[in-house]
Order: C-alpha cells, then sequence, then structure tokens
C-alpha cells in the first residue's frame, strides 16, 4: 500500500531530518494555498500593520507589537487546544495590564501634560 502523505521524514547519522514533497504545488489547490499564503498573509496583513503604524502613537504601537505573543498563546488555546500552566498565564497577564494602563487618560495615571 503506498502512502500519500506529503511529509515524509529521512534520518541521517542520527539526525532527523523532515522533507515535505512538493508534487502538490503545481495543481489548482497548490496555486490556491500559495495564492492565500502570498495574498493574504503576507501582503494583506502587512500593509494593514503599515496603515495601523502611521495612525498610532509609538509607545501605543510598539505594546501592541509586543501582544502578538500573547495572541498566538491564547488562540493556540482556545482554537487548537493547547494548554498552557498557570505560570504562562500569569505571564499573559502583564502585557495585558500594560495594554489597559495606556489606553487610559494621562489625568486617571497621575501624570500631568
Amino acid at each position: 500500500m503506498r502512502n500519500h502523505c506529503p511529509y515524509r521524514t529521512k534520518t541521517s547519522q542520527g539526525i532527523g531530518v523532515s522533507s515535505v514533497s512538493s508534487g502538490w504545488l503545481p495543481t489548482p489547490r497548490g496555486a490556491l494555498v500559495v495564492l492565500q499564503l502570498g495574498a493574504v498573509t503576507t501582503f494583506l496583513c502587512h500593509r494593514l500593520f503599515g496603515y495601523g503604524l502611521r495612525h498610532t502613537n509609538a509607545h501605543l504601537a510598539t505594546a501592541l507589537t509586543l501582544t502578538e505573543p500573547v495572541v498566538a498563546a491564547v488562540l493556540g488555546d482556545a482554537v487548537l487546544g493547547e494548554r498552557l500552566p498557570v505560570v504562562s498565564w500569569c505571564g499573559l497577564a502583564v502585557p495585558a495590564l500594560g495594554i489597559v494602563l495606556l489606553t487610559l487618560p494621562a489625568e486617571s495615571r497621575g501624570r500631568r501634560r
């Protein structure tokens, strides 16, 4: 029986090397995958990110950029079923608290301008 999985594992000198067959690439489905990866996840996301950077203060843009791993971890837990330990959830709360503090008006943070 022939294995149709595109992933093949080769072992060379005790080191596992994974390679992926590229036979799916010239198919219509492969072209759609390439189009989606190129147009949506690369071009569109970077275009929207650049637009957001032009219309956001530097301190807020930096803080929002640093929350990317937080969003990835929460999506991994919620969508993919990965389980984070309690200490990880505490670590995720730190940038979240920073974002909350950045969104408060300057007067409520004790600053005068």
